[in-house]
């Protein structure tokens, strides 16, 4: 009868490298998922700012909204060369020209992978949210 000496450490030689793919992959695209969760956030905070202030506030509330982003996007550390924030209204009811029902705020991101090249991910996301105008109807 033949010994089984080193056939564990044979066994457990192939299947580590699948194991540290898998736990790589497991960070990666957690890290992916909270970059994003922290644009929407942001996105998010902006947006409330702008579609609550006066039309006629000075700076505009698009211009608010955007400031918002930024400095919230600032706050969390992401570099402002690696992002773009677009505020844009809408008139969602065509009731007349002029009125804006809606403030959409997107944030565009160029992701930057923890283990760039290892695990594939996506390159850029985009993060667009928009809220009713305080006072539109």
């Amino acid at each position: 009868m033949r010994t089984r000496r080193g056939a564990s450490a044979v066994e457990f030689g192939l299947a580590l490298p699948v194991l540290i793919y898998l736990a790589l992959a497991s960070v990666e695209y957690g890290w992916f998922l909270f970059v994003r969760t922290q644009a929407a956030h942001a996105a998010r905070e902006g947006c409330r700012l702008g579609a609550t202030a006066q039309m006629s506030a000075v700076p505009s509330p698009a211009t608010l909204a955007s400031t918002r982003t930024l400095a919230v996007l600032d706050e969390y550390g992401f570099t402002l060369g690696d992002l773009t924030v677009t505020t844009a209204y809408s008139d969602l009811t065509g009731d007349a020209a002029g009125t804006s029902d809606t403030l959409t705020v997107r944030v565009d991101v160029q992701y930057q992978p923890i283990a760039a090249g290892f695990v594939p991910t996506p390159a850029g996301m985009t993060v667009s949210l928009a809220m009713m105008v305080q006072g539109a109807t």
